[in-house]
């Protein structure tokens, strides 16, 4: 580490249970490997544990390595193993711990001699269960750490992609699964399912059928089921692609299937049940998911701090020194989703924000329940203390979900604008849900922050998102828009315009089922404002510093135009930050 270079230490943990241990032995294996888990500070990093088993005569010896999958922007990992053998009532009779550092001056990769004898090991298994567990000590550059969320740019982006699938005024087509219907839009469906333009190429007459009653495209899932049997990439001949479809077809549920159309759609993974994962695993590899698979299998046994948990509880700690961000009156320093214990119990979305309303600006905690059917109350504590634990102030407060119309809850945190010239705090917070939702076994939620002011990184999952669809605007591919400004004609599909715009949504509201390319003309908005304002609605991002360096010096106050117009409130503010922060610089030159 260079002499003189402040560090950040991030805590994060992850349990792993190891399957089958004594099977391993006895067979000899060389090796074991943990599922991956991932450490985020500015990029997501994934890693994973390698456990070495040396065989002798009558023994055995166990060591213990640790591998990044791809690069890593951490200057260290100090990272102790305990492994252990926990019994049923929750004791443990075996014990071993032992530290190792990543990356050493050798290399990503240090094998740690742990365990001499094996065999007093395996004496203890038989009364409870291998448990190994890993704390991580990250340290990194604190001018490179990131946030653990969304950006509200995507996470709108996700919301609002999600709404069009379930919006029944805006169906397109339709999938009829067991007696179920479901609304798809074959824009969404060529973006964003990996096989789909393939079905659409070579099956399409089999495929799609117009329903003359409603208006509306008919997909058959038979013909769905058949085509994705016979572009597998595995060789089989038509009885076996024939058993395949029937094996699939059998597997397929509503239940199921509206868990592929939300990821499609949203670019998020909800909870499923164990059961019903190895049921979606089978058919996400049949449809050519693959990204979907491999994240929905790389869910550890327990962890707090990576990415995706199943855990209770999430402990992510971050510090920085900068704080004059944080008086910015609509600056909003993190955003957390907090998915439930139990799975099909929703999720809470956590937002931070300064409140501009109030004399001082008080900093306020918003809690918005992204399944309302499904959460009825929360009670929330927030505790906020000093680093140097000189000052601690509580408050507590018990959203209900039937008072709110979004719902959204809010509560004051305990800190105004004021409060953070000179000083850093810890806030905790914790959330608990009602007598009658915590009888289901769902326990208390809880999360540690310490509020930084850097810019916000996003997910991975909503990024590949992101990259998906920037690559089909560009691509426009199957457009059935064409928006003319400046006599210049930028391609697009009318129900994510719909979806993502209010004033396009009433201006194509006649259009949306119409067959053929529409011609609409957009007035007051210029070429080049157009043509990324329609990507910022397609990919939920929009990066003015690259785009006005391209010799586009007014596109920030056009486009600032266009979201106004468009009624796009993040798009426009986005523009107008970047607008201010110009003539800031403009006059502190002059």
């Amino acid at each position: 580490m260079a002499e003189g270079c402040r560090s950040v230490t991030s805590e994060f943990d992850f349990t792993w249970d190891i399957e089958c241990f004594e099977d391993h032995v006895r067979k000899r294996f060389q090796e074991i490997f943990s599922p991956t888990f991932e450490l985020k500070c500015v990029h997501v990093m994934r890693f994973f544990i390698r456990l070495k088993l040396s065989h002798t005569k009558n023994d055995y010896k166990l060591a213990f390595s640790m591998f990044a999958v791809g690069g890593s922007e951490l200057r260290e990992i100090t990272t102790r193993l305990e492994l252990s053998v926990a019994s049923e009532d929750g004791g443990r009779r075996f014990q071993k711990s032992c530290t190792l550092y990543f990356p050493d001056e050798c290399g990503d990769e240090r094998e740690r001699p742990f365990i001499e004898r094996g065999a007093a090991l395996l004496e203890h298994l038989s009364r409870g269960r291998l448990r190994l567990h890993c704390h991580l000590a990250a340290s990194v550059n604190p001018a490179r750490t990131a946030k653990f969320n969304f950006s509200a740019d995507l996470q709108n982006l996700s919301n609002q992609m999600e709404a069009l699938r379930l919006d029944a005024s805006m169906r397109e087509s339709v999938i009829t699964v067991r007696g179920e219907s479901f609304g798809v839009h074959q824009c969404v469906l060529l973006s964003r399912w990996p096989n789909y333009p393939d079905y659409i190429e070579l099956f399409k007459k089999d495929l799609i059928a117009p329903d003359l009653h409603s208006g509306l495209q008919v997909i058959r899932l038979s013909a769905l089921v058949e085509a994705a049997a016979k572009i597998s990439p595995l060789e089989m001949n038509s009885k076996e692609c024939r058993e395949r479809a029937a094996d699939m077809y059998d597997l397929l549920s509503p239940r199921l299937f509206d868990y592929l159309l939300s990821y499609v759609y949203s670019g998020r993974l909800r909870r499923i049940s164990p059961a019903e994962k190895l049921k979606l695993v089978r058919i996400g590899r049949q449809f050519g998911f693959g990204e979907m698979v491999e994240r929905s299998q790389e869910v550890p046994a327990a962890s707090t701090g990576v990415t995706r948990c199943s855990t209770e509880a999430h402990s992510i700690e971050w510090r920085c020194e900068d704080t004059r961000r944080w008086r910015e009156s609509r600056f909003r320093p993190l955003t957390q989703i907090i998915n439930a214990h139990k799975e099909a119990r929703g999720s809470l979305e956590v937002v931070f924000f300064i409140d501009s309303q109030k004399q001082h600006g008080d900093i306020m905690l918003e809690v918005c329940f992204t399944s309302n059917d499904l959460l009825a109350a929360v009670s929330c504590l927030v505790t906020v203390t000093k680093f140097d634990s000189s000052s601690v102030r509580q408050s507590s407060f018990t959203f209900f979900a039937k008072d709110f119309e979004d719902p959204v809850g809010r509560m004051p945190v305990g800190l105004s604008k004021l409060d953070l010239r000179d000083t850093l705090f810890r806030v905790e917070f914790s959330f608990s849900n009602d007598s009658s939702f915590n009888q289901n076994g769902t326990g208390i939620v809880s999360n540690v922050f310490e509020l930084s002011a850097h810019e916000v990184e996003i997910v991975p999952c909503l990024l590949s998102y992101s990259y998906q669809m920037d690559f089909f605007y560009e691509e426009a591919e199957a457009h059935d828009t064409e928006l003319i400004a400046e006599g210049k004609v930028v391609r697009a599909h009318r129900h994510i315009l719909s979806a993502r715009s209010p004033r396009f949504r009433r201006d194509l509201a006649r259009d949306l089922k119409r067959l053929g390319v529409i011609k609409h003309f957009v007035n007051r908005v210029g070429f080049d404002a157009l043509v990324e304002m329609v990507r910022y609605l397609y990919t939920g991002g929009c990066h003015l510093e690259y785009l006005e360096g391209d010799g586009k010096p007014n596109l920030a106050q056009d486009l600032c135009i266009a979201g106004l117009l468009y009624e796009l409130p993040d798009l426009k503010e986005k523009c107008y930050q970047r607008l201010r922060r110009r003539t800031f610089r403009r006059v502190a030159k002059t």
